[in-house]
C-alpha cells in the first residue's frame, strides 16, 4: 500500500512519468484483491457508485511485468476534457461485483496520471 501511494504521488507530481514507471503485467498474474489474473481484467466495464458505465479496463500495468499494481483504464471521453482519455488508477480504487469494476470516486479522474494504450 505504501509503495502504491508513493508512486501515485510521483505520478501526480509528473504524470509524463506515468509510461517510464509502469509496464504491461503478465496476462497469468493473478491481481491482489480479485479473484482473477490480469487476462480477465483487461476489457472489463468500469461504472460508478450507481452502476453507470465510465470507462472500459485496457491493461494491467505495474512496475514490473509481474507485479500488478495498477489499471490502464479508458475512460468515457465526457470524464476527461483534456482528450487523454486513458488514465492510470490505483487497484485499490476499485472493486469487482459479479461481472463489472466499480469505481466508487469518479470525481478526480481528469487529475489522474495519463497512460498511452501500447
Amino acid at each position: 500500500m505504501l509503495r502504491t501511494t508513493a508512486i501515485m504521488l510521483c505520478l501526480a507530481a509528473a504524470p509524463v512519468l506515468a509510461q517510464d514507471l509502469f509496464v504491461n503485467v503478465q496476462n497469468d498474474m493473478i491481481l491482489p484483491g480479485f479473484p482473477f489474473d490480469a487476462e480477465l481484467a483487461e476489457g472489463l466495464d468500469v461504472v460508478d457508485d450507481s452502476g453507470n458505465q465510465v470507462g472500459t479496463v485496457r491493461q494491467v500495468i505495474g512496475p514490473d511485468a509481474a507485479s500488478p499494481e495498477a489499471f490502464a483504464i479508458d475512460f468515457a471521453q465526457d470524464m476527461v476534457a483534456d482528450g487523454d482519455t486513458e488514465r492510470v488508477v490505483p487497484l485499490t480504487a476499485l472493486t469487482f461485483d459479479e461481472s463489472v469494476m466499480v469505481m466508487a470516486d469518479t470525481s478526480d479522474i481528469a487529475n489522474l496520471p495519463v497512460w498511452q494504450y501500447e
